[in-house]
């Protein structure tokens, strides 16, 4: 029982603003026109220089009072108290302008400092800057310095590395002479004149931090005609609705964000965070029409000579489709230029092979188009790959979602293929492996969002089999000869093949014996290690035989060794977060699904290394979960010679639901992290933290989900 205790306690332990940056909160609408010469491909992405210029507010604008200094009681951040937020917008007839105020004392200098600083991102292609008032409040004088600021132009770094260009630049606005004690109060507008979604506005406003840590916040949205089609959620507070002549407004405040807390992993499709969102599309038809004018299939020269490549090595449909996936897939580079409407518009398909290089969008036109070269139908998918499963609860827009794969007809069946995704093995039916809740086929005549149904096999991600094989009962003599069997099937067997096409195989094995050698006191290969394909299953096999010196964790005066076997494969840290007082729902590392075999083949003279006494076997009790959400199992079987530890942690859906909690924290109450069995001394140990450490890393660890809201 002591020694429960101990393991479980070191199994517990190692699995255990000074600028102003005024806009990063509110996406701006994206609007566009219907012509068809606006619905082709593009082939380039145009570049506007950027410029900021100076105009009197808005006629649509509602001035709103200002708490005064004494009114304020919020508390300061990097020396800047944030004291109002206001944001309004208006839906034109072809555009939708964005007007922004936010006031912050400076409390110190260091604010001070931040105040002369001011932050305006924006797209010049699509988007034009009018900067209306710059005033500094000091002593009870309001000077105004709107006509002394300098404005300068930064783009963000990091697009190199991402393969991603927005086209987006940073506006700084540089404001003289700020002191401690003084009074930031600036105006501006970002006016869209994108002509990309035929003039149907949306809008998405996110109202969590930093907007909600202002004092007062002010939010107006006028719509030309009926009100727009909108939602909150996150317990944004709901908007008051009222008519002004030709416009329906939104309105909240001025007045104090109602408090919210967003519980960590909480699954993005349940939009925890505070949001508010409209749109002018009336129905996910009306999306999906729009949609389809952007991918219908671009007959040229270089697609017809790809395609009757393709034709030429591949006999039936479906070779030749995957023959065409696995082209896109592998030829052509993820690069993306989102300059304007390249947020929205794919690049010609002839220029993706030109330059073998795109985005989704581009990717999934060159696959539509390659593949009615060769008769196959063909169309683009939207989804989203974050909060797909909770689309349905959002109103039509084009923002729902954040990426474009293609649904391809075969014989009587649909078949959803990405063709940014790695190479995926199998036939059609296997391509699809991601369940991303809802697609919205961008097809008129369907125009309904339809659910993603992918459900897990019954066969694991992985199966890991080790057999141990002890060379002697002597005390000091702790070498074992260890032949290993990993098997890969599905998209595990695809990811470990991606490594192999990004890194070579050299690298790949060399993973593998690391990994062993860091579980060991020395480690010599037998032969070479093998990590291939078996042509029969599909599968893919790492295979080795190696000889290593066991982790000996007796104290130095015992008469038998102490040996810790730990099924690293099969990880029971799967909770992110602790389920006593959670109210939502807690996102899950789905899909997972180990399971990891470990036998123990012991050496003569070793039968006092598994001892009589019940209580020995007891705190190694086997384990059996099984509820809604996922399954845990392990069992240990003890012959005289042979020890054998079964585990699989096996993940069933995305997500725990509240109801399920009880359950969940009973099902899991006196389990441990990973599953162990130890052989040898029980007692008298020595265990050394970092041996333990290593054996308690794991294979393939459960891959939380972070938190993201939409986008």
């Amino acid at each position: 029982m002591l020694l429960r205790v101990f393991i479980g306690a070191v199994l517990a332990l190692v699995s255990s603003i000074s600028a102003l940056w005024l806009y990063g909160q509110i996406r701006p609408s994206e609007t566009a026109q219907s012509n068809p010469a606006l619905t082709e491909p593009i082939r380039f992405a145009p570049s506007v220089e950027p410029e900021i210029t100076f105009q009197p507010r808005p006629d649509f604008v509602r001035v709103v009072d200002v708490p005064s200094p004494d009114e304020v009681d919020k508390p300061a951040q990097n020396g800047l108290r944030p004291v109002l937020f206001d944001y309004q917008s208006q839906a034109r007839a072809r555009s939708m302008a964005h007007y922004y105020r936010q006031v912050f004392d400076a409390t110190t200098q260091a604010g001070a400092t931040g105040l002369s600083q001011v932050f305006i991102p924006f797209d010049p292609t699509t988007q034009t800057v009018a900067l209306h008032s710059v005033l500094l409040l000091r002593d009870e004088e309001a000077l105004d310095v709107t006509h002394e600021v300098r404005v300068e132009f930064v783009r963000p770094d990091g697009a190199v590395q991402t393969r991603i260009f927005n086209g987006s630049v940073t506006g700084l606005v540089r404001v003289p002479g700020t002191r401690s004690g003084d009074r930031l109060d600036v105006e501006y507008s970002i006016t869209d004149h994108s002509t990309v979604t035929g003039f149907r506005h949306s809008q998405v406003i996110n109202l969590g931090p930093p907007v909600d840590q202002f004092m007062q916040v002010h939010l107006r949205s006028a719509w030309r005609g009926d009100p727009p089609q909108h939602v909150t959620f996150g317990g944004a507070p709901e908007m008051t609705e009222i008519r002004e002549g030709d416009y329906s407004v939104l309105e909240f405040g001025p007045d104090v964000l109602p408090a919210t807390e967003t519980e960590f992993l909480t699954p993005h499709w349940r939009f925890p965070q505070p949001l508010f969102l409209a749109s002018q599309f009336e129905s996910w038809h009306e999306v999906a029409s729009w949609g389809e004018s952007f991918y219908r299939p671009v007959e040229d020269p270089l697609i017809a000579e790809l395609a009757q490549t393709i034709q030429a090595e591949h006999e039936d449909d479906e070779a030749r489709i995957l023959a065409a996936l696995r082209h896109v897939q592998n030829e052509i580079s993820y690069f993306a230029i989102l300059l304007g409407e390249g947020g929205y518009r794919p690049v010609h398909p002839a220029e993706t092979l030109r330059f073998s290089e795109g985005d989704c969008k581009a990717k999934a036109l060159l696959l539509i188009s390659l593949l009615d070269a060769m008769g196959i139908e063909a169309r683009a998918a939207f989804v989203h790959t974050e909060t797909g499963r909770g689309i349905d609860k959002l109103p039509p827009t084009p923002f729902a979602f954040n990426h474009v794969i293609v649904e391809v007809s075969h014989g009587n069946r649909r078949h959803l293929v990405d063709p940014t995704d790695i190479e995926r093995s199998g036939g059609l039916r296997e391509q699809a492996r991601q369940d991303w809740g809802f697609a919205l086929v961008a097809d008129a005549g369907r125009g309904a969002l339809e659910r993603i149904s992918i459900r897990p096999s019954r066969m694991p991600l992985a199966d890991i089999d080790e057999q141990y094989s002890i060379t002697s009962a002597e005390r000091d003599d702790h070498r074992a000869v260890l032949r290993t069997r990993w098997t890969y099937r599905g998209e595990m067997a695809d990811a470990i093949r991606q490594e192999i096409r990004m890194n070579g195989m050299d690298a790949a094995l060399a993973n593998y014996e690391r990994f062993y050698a860091s579980r060991s006191d020395g480690l010599t290969m037998i032969g070479g290690a093998e990590l291939a394909d078996d042509p029969e299953t599909g599968h893919l096999i790492y295979t080795a035989e190696m000889q290593l010196d066991l982790f000996d964790f007796s104290h130095p005066d015992s008469e038998m060794p102490s040996y810790i076997f730990i099924a690293h494969g099969a990880s029971r840290a799967i909770l992110g977060a602790p389920l006593e007082a959670r109210e939502n729902p807690l996102a899950l590392p789905y899909p997972y699904d180990f399971r990891h075999r470990i036998t123990l083949n012991l050496p003569e003279g070793s039968s006092h290394w598994i001892p009589d006494d019940p209580s020995y076997r007891q705190y190694m009790n086997d384990l059996t979960v099984e509820n809604d959400a996922f399954e845990l199992t392990d069992s240990r079987d003890f012959t005289e010679n042979r020890v054998v530890l079964t585990a699989r942690t096996r993940i069933l859906e995305p997500e725990i639901l509240p109801d399920l909690f009880t359950r969940v924290e009973n099902d899991l109450q006196g389990s441990d992290p990973m599953s162990y069995v130890v052989i040898g001394e029980q007692i008298n140990m020595q265990v050394d933290p970092g041996r333990m450490q290593n054996l308690l890393i794991p294979s393939h660890a459960p891959a939380l989900p972070e938190y993201t809201t939409i986008r």
